[in-house]
């Protein structure tokens, strides 16, 4: 599995959300509008793996996700088909807003 030190060094340092100074946006109003409104090939998912640990999902999913990651560059469609990058692992996490236990501990709106 890839990590995210493989996501930076491909797609760039994530855009910043600005509200909550992390590169995290939430699944629900403003930031889940902006998430939507970009070039699908941005968008990484944060969710849940089955072993606990946190992984980025290439596109836009909703079950089992945590929150949403917008990439400096798009993915290409050669890396939309290759295996390698279905799954990131996101050790990054903790200081992205995350806490040690997985949960997010950005406040709430």
């Amino acid at each position: 599995m890839r990590t995210d030190d493989d996501f930076y060094e491909t797609f760039g340092e994530p855009r910043t959300n600005e509200k909550e100074d992390s590169v995290l946006f939430e699944t629900y109003g403003d930031d889940l509008e902006l998430v939507m409104s970009v070039d699908p090939n941005l968008v990484w998912t944060v969710m849940d793996a089955e072993d606990g640990s946190l992984v980025l999902a290439r596109g836009f999913h909703v079950v089992d996700r945590i929150n949403y990651v917008i990439a400096g560059r798009p993915r290409t469609d050669e890396e939309n088909n290759d295996p390698t990058w279905e799954e990131v692992l996101w050790v990054e996490s903790m200081d992205h807003g995350l806490g040690e236990d997985g949960e997010d501990d950005l406040p709430s709106p």
